[in-house]
């Protein structure tokens, strides 16, 4: 028997096991599950026409490490405190996906989520683009991706070209402020997360119907926006 890797996580340690399977993924679906990423949530979910928010324990925890890892001198507690980031992130991660993928499955849904390729060159400031690059966007993708289809779940990746800035009511381009997204053609106001998530789900709809005919219900009809 080989050496069993063991992890230390605060003041106990746990065991990592790799186990294999083959996955076969479904190809009949009821509905689109959509998933924004973004930099204030890290993900952001539609079901029943109701948002769910997620991730935002991990935007907090990477800014007190941050701030921890500022106020240390010794590049020996430095490294301590990336480590303890790194390990607690990914604790949260692997919770956040796991969450998703079992609304998937009680939805009978196919995954859908945003490409965010090329996101982490833009230039927004020095504040936005730290906030940006602490978001373990790869990580989510990697695990949600790898979560869903270990039970049997597509997951399909569309352009995120525009979804935040395009009315997911009317498609006209509109303001996002502040986490905030406001129409000036239709008047709809809606959490700008929310707004792509709907967006995203529209999109994978209109994939789905040009390229393979199969029609899959959007989560509800967009009638209304919860904060």
């Amino acid at each position: 028997m080989g050496l069993i890797p063991l992890l230390r996580v605060g003041g106990g340690w746990f065991v990592n096991i790799i186990v294999q399977k083959e996955a076969r993924l479904r190809r009949r679906y009821a509905t689109v599950l959509p998933v924004d990423i973004g930099v204030r949530k890290l993900a952001t979910t539609i079901e029943n026409g109701k948002p769910r928010f997620y991730g935002k324990d991990v935007r907090r925890t990477r800014g007190n490490y941050f701030r921890l890892r500022r106020s240390a001198s010794k590049p020996r507690i430095i490294r301590k405190w990336k480590h303890a980031e790194q390990v607690s992130v990914r604790h949260e991660v692997h919770a956040i996906t796991r969450r998703i993928v079992e609304q998937a499955k009680r939805a009978n849904a196919l995954i859908v989520i945003g490409d965010l390729e090329g996101i982490r060159g833009q230039d927004r400031g020095r504040s936005f683009n730290r906030r940006l690059s602490s978001q373990p966007f790869y990580l989510f993708k990697q695990l949600l991706t790898y979560k869903a289809n270990w039970e049997g779940i597509h997951v399909l990746t569309v352009s995120e070209a525009y979804t935040s800035q395009m009315c997911s009511r009317c498609g006209v381009r509109g303001q996002r402020v502040a986490g905030r997204f406001s129409c000036p053609a239709c008047g709809f106001v809606c959490d700008a997360d929310v707004n792509g998530a709907w967006n995203i789900a529209k999109r994978a709809h209109g994939l789905l119907v040009h390229e393979t005919g199969a029609v899959l219900a959007l989560p509800r009809t967009l009638v209304a926006c919860e904060p």
